[in-house]
């Protein structure tokens, strides 16, 4: 009895076993642990997707949005061209009644002819004067990727009308696009559009027994100065204008000035216009050390040419050159051909170049695509067989 209590007692102290459990607990802890990793970034993976499909779901959305803006845009315009010229076709009837009939007019007929409006389709941008209608926003839409859902404005398609102050407007309420990807991501985008009355602006031309008593100067031919500091003030015509020698200023202090021909500035001579001025001119041209300073609103039909080496330009105010057509002298653009030359255009409000600058060779002028050139920006151009 006492041998088998003793074989009882060494098998008990035996500890050969506890190895394999504490081997088995370990590896479970470190299988825990890798899949608790493996989940933790799979659901990350996931949410970066998600992530994904949602911006770009949110951006097609916000893409068909500033589609149907510029829809609305468009109908707008064309409204406001049709009433711009029903209100001038009408004007010396209207102009009876002064301004204010004449605005009222013009608003009337400005949202009469917006609330008309069809696009190619057919469909009206409004189903009556208190609703917009959402086929006609979503034909502004120009393309759907495949699979994808667009739905516009499923809710109420309210129009409000209203004043801020003096200004009218019409406000086309709850536009909303909601975007439904090919993957099932869904982003929806709301927005009120107002569209705000427009003031009536017209340049008429006060019929006078005699126009000259509003000139301060007329000159069929030239006016020329090669000494001195002259100022002019008031209106003046003039069939052309040269400048010459150094320290020659000349200053157009108000009033309009009408150049029929070409503004020539050369050898160190100066030519300004201050602001609330009014420039008309063909074609104005800087020599050598010529200097230009423009401050008021200039209308240029041919070009700016910076003609001389170190001449100078500065364009303050608006600056327009009108010409657009298809030969050199009537296609308005800025053009630099001198060495060591400054143009500086920092402070203008407004810069409309309607045409391109041309190469002249010797059998034609040669079109380029270049409202402000640089003689020094192209070596050569490529011209077609024609």
């Amino acid at each position: 009895m006492p041998r088998v209590t003793s074989k009882l007692t060494e098998q008990l102290k035996n500890n050969r076993g506890s190895g394999i459990v504490t081997v088995l607990v370990t590896m479970l802890f470190i299988i825990t642990l890798g899949a608790t990793l493996l989940f933790t970034s799979y659901t990350g993976y996931l949410v970066k997707v998600s992530e994904r499909g949602g911006k770009s779901s949110f951006y097609s959305a916000s893409t068909a949005m500033d589609e149907i803006k510029a829809g609305i845009q468009q109908a707008v315009t064309e409204a406001l061209a049709t009433a711009y010229t029903d209100v001038l076709s009408e004007y010396t009837a209207l102009s009876a009644g002064g301004d204010a009939e004449i605005q009222i007019k013009f608003s009337q007929i400005f949202a009469d002819d917006l609330r008309e409006w069809k696009n190619a389709d057919g469909n009206s941008l409004f189903v009556s004067a208190a609703e917009y209608s959402p086929t006609a926003l979503e034909a502004f839409l120009s393309s759907k990727p495949a699979g994808a859902a667009v739905l516009v404005s499923d809710g109420e398609c309210k129009v409000s009308e209203g004043s801020y102050g003096d200004d009218a407007y019409l406000r086309l309420e709850g536009i909303s696009v909601t975007y439904t990807s090919a993957d099932g991501y869904e982003s929806s985008v709301t927005t009120d559009i107002v569209i705000t009355m427009p003031d009536f602006h017209a340049t008429t031309a006060t019929i006078m027994s005699s126009e000259l008593p509003a000139f301060a100067l007329i000159a069929g031919g030239r006016i020329s100065s090669n000494i001195g500091n002259p100022s002019l003030t008031g209106n003046a015509y003039s069939g052309s204008i040269l400048l010459s020698a150094n320290g020659n200023h000349l200053t157009h202090t108000s009033g309009t000035l009408v150049c029929a021909g070409d503004i020539s500035v050369s050898d160190g001579a100066q030519f300004k216009t201050d602001a609330g001025t009014e420039l008309w001119a063909e074609n104005i041209s800087l020599g050598t050390r010529g200097a230009a300073k423009l401050c008021g609103r200039t209308y240029v039909a041919d070009d700016l040419t910076l003609a001389g080496n170190r001449s100078s330009a500065e364009l303050k105010g608006s600056y327009y050159g009108f010409g657009n057509g298809s030969a050199s002298a009537s296609s308005s653009a800025i053009v630099i051909n001198g060495k060591n030359t400054v143009l500086d255009i920092d402070g203008l409000d407004r810069l409309v170049l309607a045409g391109v600058s041309f190469v002249n060779t010797t059998d034609a002028d040669i079109r380029t695509g270049e409202s402000v050139s640089a003689k020094s920006d192209q070596l050569a151009y490529l011209l077609d067989e024609s």
